[in-house]
Order: structure tokens, then sequence, then C-alpha cells
């Protein structure tokens, strides 16, 4: 159903928009005991031109917080989170084997190239689908408006 809506979404915004051309870009980052070889080929028929991977993580424990807070989760094992991240792009090689990826080690770090993307190309609309994690969503939303983070 994500996939639809937003090839959907994408389309009917795009029809609407006096830009050039659109790119579609992935955000993607799956946790806990689901499988991303199941998830990451319902997502193919997208046509993204790039896919950007990165666990859920605001900032990385060595920096400061891009909220102005702590933002870190003592539980969570980032080696670990980044290593699914590096196969999560292995998998998607599989699939789109021509297509750019990239692996991030945080969200902000993530969220500043698709804010790169967009600035060096404004005749392209950039859109964006951050699917895999409920957190990955909620981390993206906190940086998008943090007055809303503790929502």
């Amino acid at each position: 159903f994500c996939a639809q809506w937003f090839v959907q979404s994408s389309s009917d915004v795009a029809a609407a928009s006096s830009s050039d051309s659109v790119q579609r870009l992935l955000l993607f980052h799956c946790t806990g005991d689901r499988s991303s070889a199941q998830l990451l080929p319902n997502l193919s028929g997208c046509r993204f031109g790039m896919a950007l991977f990165c666990p859920a993580v605001i900032d990385p424990p060595d920096r400061p917080s891009s909220l102005g807070r702590d933002s870190t989760n003592v539980k969570l094992d980032l080696n670990a989170e980044l290593r699914r991240c590096e196969q999560d792009r292995e998998i998607w090689r599989q699939i789109h084997p021509d297509q750019p990826s990239e692996v991030f080690t945080c969200v902000s770090d993530a969220l500043a190239k698709v804010h790169a993307l967009a600035d060096n190309n404004t005749a392209t609309e950039l859109h964006v689908l951050v699917t895999g994690s409920l957190h990955l969503v909620g981390d993206f939303l906190a940086l998008l408006d943090p007055s809303k983070a503790n929502e």
C-alpha cells in the first residue's frame, strides 16, 4: 500500500507542478525482525532515482544533537544498525544495480543529502519516501519540524 500511495501521490503532485522534472528518492531502514529482503522488492516499482539508507538515529552519539536535546537511544547498537543499512543497500543493489545508493550514519546526515540534492538542482522537484521504520519516519519529522518533536 505504501508504494502504491507514494507513486499515485507523486504522480498527482508532479502533474500539478511547474517543475521541469521530478526525482523520487527512497529513504529506508528496517528494524526488528522484519525482512528487508521481503520489503524492498515491493518498492521497486516506484521508479526511485536514488536510494538512501540510514539507521533511525537522529545524530550519532559523538555529535551534538540537531534538536538541541539528547536524542540518543542508549539501547541502540549503532554498528549493528549500520551493518543492517549496508545489507539493505546490497539487497537494493541486487534489484537496481545501476541506481545510485548511499548509506548514512544518521538521519540528520541523510536529510542533509536530500537538501543538497534539492539545492543543486532547483529545476527538479524531489519526492522523498521515508519508510521501513516508524522510528525513522518520526526522526525525519522531528528534524523537519523540531517544534513538534515532543508531540
